[in-house]
């Protein structure tokens, strides 16, 4: 049917046919996938969670997965989690931080005067944020995502 699709239009018949064959083969894929999803549900209901080295090792998996161990740093291994968050903090803020001297500088000419921001929009943009500012954004982030640095969930700040 693609090579007949190809010289030109489908009949109509030959276009339902069509048509019906790519939604069934959709259809199909998506009960596939469903089998295998509780599949992997019913192995966990039987052995997953009832203290089973089954449970233990899929805990343990996941914990593993998602550790940092050690890092290393000029020739040295640090092992301890504040060692490594001070490291990590350390490294991204001198990553994404401001720099102490700016590696390429751009000649003013560049932009017309309309192009400029302006007196009252570089006040607005260096304005305190608002508490309600602060509130909206807090709310929006999603639940049940990573902690930050200081190991405090969203859920934490949204509740209190």
């Amino acid at each position: 049917m693609e090579k007949l699709e190809e010289d030109g239009p489908l009949p109509s018949h030959l276009l339902e046919k069509k048509t019906f064959i790519q939604t069934e083969m959709l259809r199909l894929c998506e009960e596939e996938e469903a089998y295998w999803h509780k599949r992997s549900n019913m192995n966990w209901l039987l052995k997953g969670d009832l203290n089973t080295d089954y449970f233990h090792r899929v805990a343990n998996g996941k914990k593993r997965k998602n550790h940092i161990f050690s890092l290393r740093q000029d020739d040295k291994i640090i092992e301890s989690d504040e060692n490594i968050l001070q490291i990590a903090t350390d490294y991204f803020k001198s990553l994404f931080g401001p720099s102490n001297s700016p590696i390429c500088k751009m000649d003013p000419s560049c932009w017309s005067p309309e192009e400029k921001v302006s007196q009252e929009e570089s006040e607005q943009l260096n304005s305190k944020f608002s508490e309600e500012e602060i509130k909206n954004v807090v709310f929006s982030m999603e639940k049940n995502t990573a902690p930050g640095p200081d190991h405090i969930p969203v859920e934490f700040f949204q509740t209190c």
